[in-house]
């Protein structure tokens, strides 16, 4: 055989196993995004603040995740289907609050635990709490008679 034979068979047999271990390779979740459904909170507390996302895999998998907030606490363990590659959505709710004319920031991820482990950037939020409106005074009537 010729050195170009044999380095052509050579290369074949390369490509060969290369597609061969890219099939068997198993689906990996290959982006997560979340972001806040709103801005900034001023006004009444406590704030309900909405966090909107998805999850990105490349192959049929179902992957588990959580939600991961700056106070420490962490969502139940949840799971999404997939049947193909593609994204699907995820959703928090955080009802936060704080003292009055104080401002509380926080953040939530979402972290994927399998089939690999992978986080989101951190949704960054703000509530500022307004203070109480006065109560009327008892017997005291703001028409005019």
């Amino acid at each position: 055989m010729s050195v170009q034979r044999i380095t052509l068979l050579a290369v074949a047999c390369l490509l060969v196993a290369a597609a061969r271990d890219a099939a068997a390779a198993p689906p990996r979740v290959r982006g997560i995004v979340l972001r806040p459904a709103q801005g900034p909170h001023v006004g009444p507390c406590p704030a309900n603040l909405s966090f909107s996302g998805e999850l990105k895999v490349d192959g049929p998998a179902t992957v588990t995740y959580q939600f991961l907030r700056s106070d420490g606490v962490k969502s139940p363990v949840q799971s999404l289907k997939f049947t193909e590659a593609g994204t699907q959505p995820v959703h928090h709710e955080w009802s936060l609050e704080g003292p009055p004319k104080t401002t509380v920031k926080g953040w939530v991820k979402v972290k994927a635990l399998a089939p690999n482990v992978l986080e989101s950037r951190p949704a960054a939020v703000s509530v500022t709490c307004a203070p109480p409106a006065p109560a009327s005074e008892s017997g005291k009537s703001d028409s005019p008679h």
